[in-house]
């Protein structure tokens, strides 16, 4: 058949463009192959599943350039084949890392979604910072305005926070005797409540996270870390 190559490579790129749209709707880890899987471990399956999608649908370009020479000349479209996902597999993977280095666990901010949840005080006045977990949040100490501020003790609080797509935050805790507490890996949705207490002395506080249905789902017993300034 005179356009066989053309066709078949047309072929080729419109399944490649389809197992990418369909990446990008499902996200669905399951739809690579079983091997792959084994040799692939990402942090966030969703995020790694729209990530290969991107490379997917860039390297599927190279058979449809690839049929469209096929048109005028064979070798020019085997040329232009090898050259073409060369280049986009190249390009594929510095968007995956463009993306990576932005936000490495893609734990950013959803537009027009948010959560609401509810800090109590038990121990001093404090400011209270709820963020998302991300590794530029984790390396800095300048987290910006509080969340809570001036939370004094005995007092309780709603926070409006951006829901985010492993829904993982920090809490950074600050009294007014500059005494600092922190816990890492909270998972926080609507209507979860926030328990921050003390067992004995404000040095021996703790947080406790509950769901909406008042469950406890997260704690961390040793919140104190220091006081800030001191020798």
């Amino acid at each position: 058949m005179e356009y066989g190559y053309s066709i078949l490579m047309g072929i080729f790129a419109g399944a490649l463009l389809l197992y990418a749209g369909l990446a990008v709707i499902f996200k669905d880890y399951k739809m690579i192959p079983i091997r792959a899987r084994q040799s692939v471990k990402p942090k966030n399956e969703k995020v790694y599943m729209k990530q290969l999608a991107k490379v997917i649908a860039l390297v599927s370009l190279s058979p449809a350039l690839s049929a469209i020479a096929g048109l005028w000349n064979m070798a020019a479209a085997v040329v232009v084949l090898i050259a073409s996902a060369i280049f986009f597999i190249f390009l594929g993977t510095k968007i995956i890392k463009n993306d990576e280095n932005s936000d490495t666990e893609k734990n950013v901010a959803e537009p027009g979604k948010a959560a609401s949840v509810t800090f109590i005080n038990e121990v001093e006045e404090a400011d209270i910072w709820i963020l998302p977990q991300t590794e530029k949040i984790l390396k800095t100490t300048l987290w910006g305005k509080a969340t809570i501020a001036k939370l004094k003790r005995g007092d309780n609080k709603k926070a409006l926070l951006n829901t985010t797509e492993n829904k993982k935050y920090i809490i950074r805790i600050i009294d007014v005797d500059s005494a600092y507490y922190a816990a890492d890996d909270f998972v926080l949705d609507d209507n979860y409540v926030i328990r921050f207490y003390t067992n004995d002395s404000k040095y021996d506080s703790a947080l406790e996270v509950f769901d909406e249905k008042g469950n406890i789902s997260a704690s961390k017993t040793d919140a104190f870390e220091g006081v800030l300034g001191a020798n």
